[in-house]
């Protein structure tokens, strides 16, 4: 689940441990929050104080931040662009880069959403087209229920918008 690195280096003990998962999918529009316990101790024993944590988004630098001894959550969001994002978090301790440690995640950003115009409410007495469209690039499968009941399942691909069709038997 987790990933940590903890080793001394000329007396002191850096560990940086994820809290979660680190390869997952969020939903564009959603929040992107990693979570992690980091600890700096010294020589004697002593808590080493806050660290520096600098984020990297697919080899880019995007923040510079500083990471308290503590269980955290830091928001991610808007550094994050559609698709595969391979995000770093590289934090030091007050001795520098010499003594740093690194997380790293795997994030898929997806923007994918469905809409279609049909009225809920109406009563329809014989086969209906159900015209619908769904934005989002990628290969998607589609289920198609009624009542809890399957009617049907189809795979698409499409890169931005895709209209459809299905036809509801009677």
């Amino acid at each position: 689940m987790g990933q940590s690195g903890g080793d001394i280096k000329e007396g002191f003990n850096i560990t940086i441990q994820s809290s979660i998962d680190r390869i997952f999918a969020a939903i564009k529009g959603e929040s992107v929050i990693i979570s992690f316990t980091y600890s700096s101790i010294d020589s004697d024993g002593l808590n080493d104080g806050p660290g520096i944590g600098t984020l990297y988004v697919n080899d880019v630098k995007k923040a510079t931040v500083a990471i308290p001894q503590k269980l955290q959550d830091l928001d991610i969001t808007k550094y994050l662009t559609l698709g595969e994002n391979n995000v770093s978090l590289v934090v030091e301790n007050s001795e520098g880069a010499e003594k740093a440690k690194t997380l790293v995640y795997s994030i898929e950003l997806i923007d994918l959403y469905l809409t279609s115009n049909v009225k809920s409410m109406d009563i329809y007495n014989s086969e209906i087209a159900l015209p619908f469209q769904i934005t989002g690039s990628g290969t998607k499968k589609l289920f198609y229920y009624m009542d809890d009941i399957l009617l049907a399942e189809e795979e698409i691909t499409s890169t931005n918008v895709y209209s459809h069709t299905f036809r509801v038997p009677m």
